[in-house]
């Protein structure tokens, strides 16, 4: 792995752990106040692995949900993204994974973790 995707990774994995413990509110008050629903950002993180594998699918990458099933699976139909990212950050490019597929996934990831991170600097999320 190029020390340049290994800071990528490194990267994105401080994103997830900021971002993964923030949360917003559904209908009235905030997550810090009474009153409406309390999701935290990590409840979608299998929707986040599922928009990788999707994604990968239709690009192509077909080496990505190999990859996902062998260091993220964790039961029938969940994942963890701290695990995918983890795998991401150690793995070498020969065996599990091709370059430019871990470069796709790379990408696709820092592209849906930097979009929630923008819904959080617009006040969609309240606080942390």
């Amino acid at each position: 792995m190029t020390e340049f995707r290994r800071q990528d990774v490194d990267d994105l994995i401080t994103l997830w752990s900021r971002v993964s413990r923030q949360h917003l509110s559904g209908g009235q008050g905030c997550g810090c106040s009474f009153g409406g629903l309390i999701l935290q950002a990590s409840d979608f993180e299998l929707d986040i692995v599922e928009f990788l594998l999707h994604d990968a699918a239709k690009q192509g990458a077909v080496n990505v949900a190999a990859f996902v099933e062998r260091t993220a699976a964790r039961g029938s139909d969940r994942y963890s993204l701290p695990a995918l990212l983890e795998a991401l950050s150690t793995t070498q490019d020969a065996g599990l994974i091709d370059a430019g597929d871990l470069d796709f996934a790379v990408s696709r990831l820092r592209q849906t973790l930097t979009n929630i991170e923008s819904a959080h600097r617009k006040s969609r999320f309240a606080c942390n």
